[in-house]
């Protein structure tokens, strides 16, 4: 029964991850475009073993003066939800011990109107189960605030809708690999 539900329903996971995707690829070529020189080496998606697990950030730079090594994070957020929340497992303290050790550190990297709108805004879902339009308010400010109280400063930045800040994401980057 749940299986021929969920094989029925909508995918909306694949549109959105084609979003993600394409917004990963602009981080990246902003980053590579300000960061790609003889001090700062992008790899994309690598694997890397941390504990007993192996992680694939979307992208790792490496200051190849220090070898010091940043493990970033990229979520979009468009209609609200949780993407934020699944970046969170990289800061718990055993996680921060052990990138320390491995002379890395984690940054999130969030964008969207989720994170970065000026104002609440309204999104509209069909609701299959009632066969209605609901309407739903999204208010970023209630994201930014969540992330302000769970997190340091240096662990996330959140891109303006324009892209306008990048210089500023380039800094925190020399700034971490420092």
């Amino acid at each position: 029964m749940a299986a021929n539900h969920l094989s029925e329903r909508d995918n909306w996971q694949t549109e959105t991850v084609k979003k993600a995707k394409k917004n990963e690829k602009k981080t990246f070529k902003l980053l590579n475009e300000k960061l790609n020189n003889e001090t700062y080496k992008i790899t994309v998606q690598p694997l890397i073993s941390v504990g007993k697990e192996t992680i694939k950030p979307e992208l790792c730079i490496e200051n190849t003066e220090n070898k010091k090594r940043l493990l970033l994070d990229d979520k979009l957020g468009q209609n609200g939800g949780n993407a934020h929340e699944r970046l969170y497992g990289y800061f718990t303290t055993k996680r921060i011990a052990q990138f320390t050790e491995m002379n890395c550190v984690p940054l999130a990297v969030l964008s969207g109107r989720t994170f970065a709108a000026s104002k609440p805004f309204i999104i509209t879902r069909y609701d299959k189960k009632t066969k209605k339009y609901i309407n739903t308010s999204v208010n970023p400010q209630k994201y930014r605030d969540q992330l302000e109280s769970r997190l340091n400063p240096d662990n996330y930045f959140i891109m303006n809708l324009d892209n306008s800040n990048i210089l500023d994401l380039v800094n925190l980057i020399k700034k971490l690999l420092s």
